[in-house]
């Protein structure tokens, strides 16, 4: 038999309210570029509640933004380790790599994303990166194509695009992608 009493169910309800509150305080701390109290909020988050693929994935991005690679891996392999089906986890750690220079693992990482959540075109974008750095000019522009396709409308990626046409020879595409990469920028906030 299991006894329950009072302050039980709000013990634990308090701790919730106190972890939610404290992620979205680390959230808004990340999202003004406070990376150091971001990094120290979500701290805080994971202490008191370890079991959350998103709190360390979270502060991977923070140490990702602070430039703090190796700290960020940790953080998106605990996070794949709590979930091993969490996106967000594989792509941003396959970026850190990316930071690194490790494109072969960059890439197998995004894969993973992908495999995962095919329709995501961020994934494609930055595995299209990747495959740029490699000098694989093909499947980089395949995968810009493919995150285009999707829906990605930024300067950003058809700024990459255009690089791709252009190493290719396709001087026509590239100044269509570069126009384009122009005119989301006067519309980008």
């Amino acid at each position: 038999m299991r006894v329950v009493t009072e302050s039980s169910p709000n013990k634990e309800r308090k701790t919730m309210d106190k972890v939610d509150i404290l992620f979205e305080m680390g959230c808004l701390f990340y999202k003004d570029k406070d990376y150091v109290q971001a990094i120290s909020v979500l701290s805080k988050v994971i202490e008191l509640d370890p079991k959350h693929a998103r709190f360390f994935d979270r502060r991977g991005l923070a140490y990702t933004k602070k430039e703090q690679y190796e700290r960020a891996i940790d953080d998106f392999n605990t996070a794949i380790s709590i979930d091993p089906d969490y996106t967000g986890a594989y792509c941003n750690r396959g970026m850190c790599y990316y930071h690194q220079e490790i494109f072969e693992k960059a890439i197998e990482d995004v894969n993973r994303a992908i495999d995962l959540l095919p329709e995501e075109p961020s994934f494609y974008s930055n595995r299209g990166l990747a495959y740029s750095y490699l000098g694989k000019h093909q499947e980089a522009l395949a995968d810009f194509n493919t995150a285009i396709s999707l829906g990605q409308d930024d300067s950003f990626t058809f700024n990459n695009r255009g690089e791709e046409n252009k190493a290719l020879g396709n001087l026509t595409a590239a100044e269509s992608d570069y126009t384009h990469a122009l005119m989301c920028e006067l519309f980008e906030t």
